[in-house]
């Protein structure tokens, strides 16, 4: 930004005096720079983040900056080098053009990796506000160089030093938790065989969706800074200087704006309001061609600052779409897109308005932002609904979680018939999981339906009967309290934690989903009819095979259930030595061939902090039998 706001005076040091267009050209080209490269830059750096992590993204972006400002610093002019200087600042500017949205969208994806809802968000407002301030302080210094005998070669020299401590600073950086536990993951993963490495699908409407937010950021900086800029100066007589001054002061009001919008980030989802500065964008944008043709009767510099703002308000980024773009694709996707966004809206405000003002007057801005407001308005809704459907929307900023079906008293009768009376016993099994799901209650400050959870015990003890476990020493039972127990500790929900108790009932008894439903839910009944592998189609009874379970459960995109199986699975594991030799073999190569690729999609949907923990230990446990009998 001190190029941009010292353009005027460094042009003339550095570009040659001899041919005007040449001079031009070369001053457009070096404007120019720092746009068209950025979606270069943003893949080549993007894909350095998702092959070796985020600190080191940020790492090479400060020091391109603190290299190129310190270029410039001590860079001779045409005056004393010729060519050689054009060339130079040239290359200085290809080099913050390629490093800056990396520098930018790496601060973004490292702390929204690394924080937690609300104070992602929060960080995002700080990420802009900060922006702002580095523009802030290039006009302050820029107004100082042009007023008074501050040398520019200080100024730059400034922006060398800021670069350095933030170099220095980044270099106790550790890796974000959410890109350190994917590549340990992979590094899992890979020991077995690359192919269980499951690729995510993009979401391409939220990739379209994120490139109509971003665009709307550099037509909002034209607009406000360039165009009214302009304006000012040939409509109200002011100076350049006078203008750098306004735009100065524009800086603090937006400054004050968007720290206001970090405080509320606390209590009010960003997307809220974000619908609400873009209502006051619409407004401004209706009024502004009358605004402008009657500037001096309503307000003169106060009206443009208005202005100003309307239009700035709702142009900037939000990290919220982050979440939605596979981990191992992030910041190349996020990086790239931003790119293109940043430079087809830098081209499309600066060469569009040119022909729309000799043909449409003022109203040509109507006719640039139909589509950009249509379009920002539909990537909005479309960020509405994903947040919704992860029920992130309503319950901001706590993180979400699905709804627990099993908390309402007045769904449920909890007596059971005569016939499981005698199953009403308090065993050591039970006594077992009641207590550890108190100590989770307690210490994760989570509701549980344990009247429910008891009903269900005495359910499952009731159809599972005299049934044994294959090693003879447990009945049958231990088996899927066990398996809840070990889902509560990570994923302590009622519903998930009854249909964990209940996952064997229908496919090892001739209890139906239908009574399941009855005597707890449709959604409890769900997932124990989806963990069933014994079917009925045509008449004919059918066993799925474990590709098949999760093939079903992966289409129907229903993790909780997978969650269960996947705690199923590592628990058979675990107790294993009741099965034959060539049996346990069978499992642990049916577990090593479909499973294994799904973990880290489960624990990364669901949220499960010690998702690398399962997963390592579950790779432990089938590495240990497969490798038991060479």
């Amino acid at each position: 930004m001190l190029y941009v706001h010292l353009s005027v005076l460094l042009n003339e040091l550095f570009f040659p005096k001899t041919d005007p267009m040449m001079a031009k050209l070369l001053a457009a080209t070096a404007f120019c720079m720092t746009f068209v490269l950025r979606p270069v830059g943003g893949y080549v750096i993007g894909r350095i983040g998702d092959a070796i992590g985020r600190k080191t993204t940020l790492y090479i972006t400060t020091f391109i900056m603190a290299g190129t400002c310190l270029t410039m610093a001590t860079l001779h002019t045409y005056k004393e080098i010729g060519i050689w200087a054009t060339v130079a600042i040239l290359l200085c500017r290809a080099l913050q053009g390629f490093s800056s949205l990396g520098e930018i969208i790496g601060a973004g994806i490292y702390l929204f990796e690394t924080l937690k809802s609300p104070y992602t968000y929060i960080a995002c407002a700080t990420i802009n506000i900060m922006a702002k301030i580095g523009g802030f302080l290039a006009l302050g210094i820029a107004s100082l160089v042009i007023n008074s005998s501050f040398g520019w070669r200080y100024a730059f020299f400034y922006g060398a030093i800021i670069a350095i401590i933030g170099f220095v600073a980044r270099t106790r950086l550790r890796e974000t938790p959410e890109f350190a536990n994917y590549q340990c993951r992979m590094k899992i993963l890979n020991k077995l065989d690359q192919k269980y490495v499951v690729k995510e699908k993009m979401d391409k409407k939220a990739l379209l969706g994120l490139f109509f937010n971003m665009l709307k950021i550099p037509i909002g900086f034209y607009i406000a800074f360039i165009y009214l800029g302009n304006f000012m100066k040939s409509n109200l007589g002011m100076t350049p200087e006078q203008v750098i001054n306004h735009n100065f002061k524009f800086s603090i009001i937006a400054i004050s704006i968007l720290c206001c919008f970090a405080y509320l980030y606390k209590f009010i989802h960003p997307i809220k309001i974000i619908k609400v500065s873009i209502f006051v964008l619409v407004i401004t944008l209706l009024f502004m061609p009358y605004c402008l043709e009657n500037i001096l009767t309503l307000g003169g510099e106060y009206m443009i600052f208005a202005l100003q703002t309307g239009v700035e308000l709702a142009a900037f980024s939000m990290l919220i779409w982050y979440k939605y773009f596979p981990i191992s694709k992030r910041f190349t996707t996020v990086a790239t897109t931003s790119g293109i966004a940043s430079a087809t809206g830098y081209v499309i405000s600066s060469y569009g308005l040119i022909p729309l003002a000799a043909w449409f007057g003022y109203y040509g801005i109507w006719v640039l932002h139909l589509p950009v407001v249509v379009s920002l308005i539909w990537a909005i809704n479309y960020l509405t609904k994903l947040e919704k459907d992860r029920d992130a929307y309503d319950n901001y900023p706590d993180e979400p979680r699905s709804k627990d079906t099993a908390l309402n008293d007045e769904d449920f009768n909890y007596e059971l018939d005569e016939e499981y009376e005698v199953y009403n016993n308090k065993c050591v099994y039970s006594i077992d999981l009641l207590s550890k799901l108190e100590v989770i209650s307690k210490k994760d400050n989570v509701k549980l339906n344990m009247k429910l959870i008891e009903k269900a015990i005495t359910f499952a003890k009731k159809w599972h009967g005299t049934q044994m476990r294959k090693t003879g020493d447990h009945p049958f039972y231990f088996h899927p309290l066990a398996v809840a127990g070990m889902v509560a500790e990570h994923y302590p929900k009622s519903d998930i934690i009854i249909a964990a108790i209940l996952h064997d009932v229908v496919e090892d008894s001739k209890c139906t989903v239908e009574t399941v439903e009855k005597e707890f839910n449709q959604r409890i009944a769900e997932m124990v009819d989806r963990l069933t592998k014994i079917r009925f189609e045509d008449g004919k009874r059918i066993t799925l095979t474990l590709e098949k379970t999760l093939d079903k459960l992966i289409k129907l995109g229903d993790h909780e259930t997978l969650f269960i199986k996947q705690m199923d699975r590592q628990h058979n594991l675990e107790t294993i030595e009741g099965l034959k030799p060539y049996k346990q073999q069978k499992m642990a190569k049916e577990t090593n061939r479909h499973f294994i690729k799904w973990l880290a999609v489960i624990g990364d949907k669901l949220g499960i902090t010690e998702r690398v923990g399962l997963e390592y230990k579950m790779h432990k446990l089938d590495m240990q039998i497969l490798n038991s009998k060479r």
